[in-house]
């Protein structure tokens, strides 16, 4: 990420459309990271300049917020695992990677596909690598 700039949305928060390229299989890190770069391109900010913001910022001490913790944080778009009674929701990324973490159900953002294809989790992970991580009774 530029120093400086800020996080770009792969959204259109007025849809909810996440503005990827249509995801019917496993996609490469390569792939995501071309998109990304892509819409880094597409940013109208002059990148030029980064380097004097870098500088100024290291200069000057800016104070964290309190409540940094609670501002929302955008990430890609997830594939759903798996979804416990208690509302809490095991993640993977696109790559395949599983995050160890749960999600409750209020921290996601649930968005409109660009198609109507559905795609089985077990192309995207390995039921295999899933045994002990995730209890069966989820």
């Amino acid at each position: 990420m530029a120093p400086r700039k800020q996080p770009l949305l792969p959204l259109n928060l007025v849809e909810a459309t996440f503005m990827l390229p249509e995801i019917s299989a496993l996609l490469s890190m390569s792939n995501l990271i071309s998109s990304r770069t892509q819409q880094l391109q597409k940013q109208d900010n002059d990148l030029a300049i980064a380097h004097q913001h870098l500088l100024n910022s290291h200069l000057t001490s800016i104070e964290a917020a309190s409540n940094a913790k609670c501002k929302p944080h955008y990430f890609e778009p997830m594939v759903v695992v798996s979804w416990s009674q208690g509302s809490s929701y095991r993640l993977a990324e696109v790559d395949g990677s599983l995050l160890k973490l749960k999600f409750a159900a209020f921290h996601l953002i649930p968005y409109h596909p660009h198609s109507r294809t559905s795609i089985k989790v077990t192309q995207y992970i390995d039921p295999q690598s899933l045994t002990g991580i995730i209890p069966d009774n989820e």
